[in-house]
């Protein structure tokens, strides 16, 4: 799962707040253009950044938030889980284009079951989705991507049948996944590749 940066801003004179998206919050939501905005720290660790808000507010003279970003930010991601809705050909998610993204962010990790396999939130899907999705021709408030299309992007591996076409069975096919977990972990790569499949058979064989 990706981590989430939070950025620490400051609108000199304004305020000091805390955004996942600078410029969905601060440029497209409040007006104002990224040379009136000064990063002042960014992290990944929330309960830094919540209590560092507060810290900065206070310093600088502003007005103290009562609540901690993090209650806010947890508060709305339990309002904002979001039910996909997949048959055999598309993923619905239940909102328009322009609120996608931001939905999408609030379900950081989610994962969701097609035919073609399962299917993950994070920072290279979303990519791959807003460049891809569509309008649902019944309503503006929602919208698709075709999820045969999103699994040959991300070549999602439907391990089920995967695992009964390896030629060595199962407990083959298994070492195989955990030989690629591993390599994961290590270099961040998820991404499925056939070739790796093909050179692990051809080692398993002199085994």
């Amino acid at each position: 799962m990706d981590k989430i940066n939070y950025y620490l801003y400051h609108i000199p004179g304004k305020k000091i707040g805390v955004t996942r998206d600078l410029i969905s919050r601060v440029v497209d939501q409040q007006g104002y253009s990224l040379d009136e905005v000064e990063v002042l720290e960014q992290s990944t660790d929330i309960d830094y950044i919540s209590d560092r808000e507060l810290e900065l507010q206070q310093s600088y003279g502003y007005r103290v938030d009562r609540q901690k970003y993090k209650d806010l930010y947890i508060n709305k991601i339990k309002s904002n889980t979001m039910h996909i809705n997949a048959t055999e050909q598309t993923s619905t998610f239940p909102c328009p284009v322009t609120k996608l993204k931001g939905r999408l962010m609030d379900n950081m990790g989610k994962t969701w079951e097609t035919t073609h396999g399962t299917f993950e939130i994070n920072m290279q899907t979303i990519d791959w989705i807003m460049n891809n999705v569509t309008t649902s021709q019944y309503t503006m408030e929602r919208c698709y991507i075709y999820n045969k299309a999103f699994a040959k992007y991300f070549q999602v591996e439907d391990h089920t049948t995967a695992a009964e076409r390896f030629p060595f069975g199962k407990d083959a096919y298994q070492s195989y996944l955990d030989t690629l977990t591993t390599r994961s972990n290590s270099n961040g790569n998820w991404r499925y590749d056939s070739s790796e499949s093909e050179r692990f058979q051809k080692i398993y064989l002199f085994l």
